[in-house]
C-alpha cells in the first residue's frame, strides 16, 4: 500500500498548533484529488486485467478520487465532525500514547482504502458502477467508521460506545447510521 508523505506535514502541524487541522485536511485532499492512489504500487502491476500504468485506468480513477475528495472536501470543510472526534480521542483513555499523527495518518489510510473500493466496485461492475448518489452515502458511512477506528480504536469500548452515541445525538451534516445497543 503506497503511503503518501504526511507524516512530516502533521507532525509539522501538530507541533506548532498554529495551524488549525485545516490545512492537514486540505492537504490530503489535495493528494487524494491530483495523485493516483496506486501510481507506484507494484503489486497492481502483476495483477491481471489491471494494469495502473494504462492511461485510460489511471484517468477513470482520478475522476473516482476527485469525486471522493469532494464528498469528503464538504464535510472536513465543515471542520467540525473531524476536528471534534479528534480533539474528543486527545482525551479518552488509550492502550498506545495517543497521538494525532498517528491517528489522522490511520483515518486518510483507511479512507484511501474507501476510494479503492469505489475503483475496484466500478472495475468489477463496469455496466452498472456505482451512481453518484450512493459513492456519496457509501464514503459518509465509511468516513464515520474509519474515524471511530482512526481515532479510539485502541480505547476502551465504553469510551468509545459514550463517544459514538455523543457524536450520534448531535446534529450533523450528515447521515449517522443506527447505532445497535450492543456497540
Amino acid at each position: 500500500m503506497r503511503r503518501w508523505p504526511l507524516s512530516a506535514v502533521v507532525h509539522d502541524m501538530v507541533q506548532r498548533r498554529c495551524c488549525g487541522a485545516c490545512y492537514v485536511y486540505r492537504h490530503y485532499l489535495d493528494t487524494l484529488s491530483a495523485v493516483p492512489l496506486d501510481a507506484d504500487d507494484e503489486d497492481t502491476l502483476d495483477l491481471p486485467g489491471r494494469r495502473a500504468d494504462t492511461d485510460t485506468a489511471t484517468s477513470v480513477n482520478l475522476v473516482t478520487q476527485k469525486e471522493v475528495a469532494a464528498i469528503l472536501g464538504a464535510i472536513f470543510a465543515d471542520d467540525e465532525l473531524v476536528s471534534a472526534a479528534l480533539q474528543f480521542a486527545e482525551s479518552i483513555e488509550h492502550i498506545m500514547d495517543f497521538t494525532v499523527t498517528r491517528a489522522l495518518n490511520t483515518l486518510f489510510s483507511l479512507l484511501n482504502k474507501t476510494v479503492r473500493n469505489v475503483i475496484e466496485y466500478n472495475f468489477q461492475h463496469s455496466d452498472f458502477p456505482l451512481s453518484p448518489e450512493r459513492v456519496e452515502q457509501y464514503v459518509t458511512k465509511r468516513l464515520l467508521v474509519s474515524i471511530i477506528w482512526a481515532f479510539s480504536g485502541d480505547a476502551n469500548s465504553i469510551c468509545v460506545r459514550r463517544w459514538v452515541t455523543s457524536c450520534a445525538s448531535k446534529p450533523a451534516s450528515i447521515y449517522h447510521p443506527f447505532l445497535p445497543a450492543a456497540l
